[in-house]
C-alpha cells in the first residue's frame, strides 16, 4: 500500500480552499491590509491605493479559488487541468507585472 502525500490529498485541497476563501473575502472587503504590508517597501501606500491594491489582489485570489474548486469538482477531465494551469500562469504573470509597477 502506497502512503498518500498530504499535498495530493483531499484534506489539503479542502484546507487550501478554506484559506483562499478567507484571504479573498478579507482582500475584497478591505480588511486585507495585513497581506499588503511589506518590509522592503520604498513608500507607504495611501488608503485609496491600499484599497485598490487589495481589490486587485482579491480578484487574483478569487481566480485561484475558482480554479481550485474547478479542479476539485471536475479534476477527472483533461481540459480542467489545462484550464487550471492557464489560470495559475496568467495570474502569476499579472502579479509579477503588478508588483513591478507598484514597488
Amino acid at each position: 500500500m502506497v502512503a498518500e502525500s498530504f499535498l495530493f490529498s483531499r484534506t489539503f485541497e479542502v484546507l487550501l480552499i478554506a484559506i483562499l476563501v478567507v484571504v479573498t473575502v478579507m482582500l475584497l472587503t478591505g480588511h486585507g491590509s495585513i497581506f499588503l504590508k511589506s518590509k522592503g517597501s520604498k513608500r507607504q501606500l495611501t488608503p485609496e491605493e491600499e484599497k485598490i491594491m487589495g481589490r486587485k489582489l482579491g480578484c487574483v485570489t478569487l481566480l485561484w479559488l475558482l480554479a481550485e474548486l474547478l479542479l476539485v469538482c471536475f479534476g477527472q477531465y483533461m481540459w480542467v487541468s489545462l484550464a487550471y494551469m492557464v489560470i495559475i500562469a496568467a495570474s502569476l504573470v499579472f502579479l509579477i507585472k503588478f508588483f513591478k509597477r507598484n514597488s
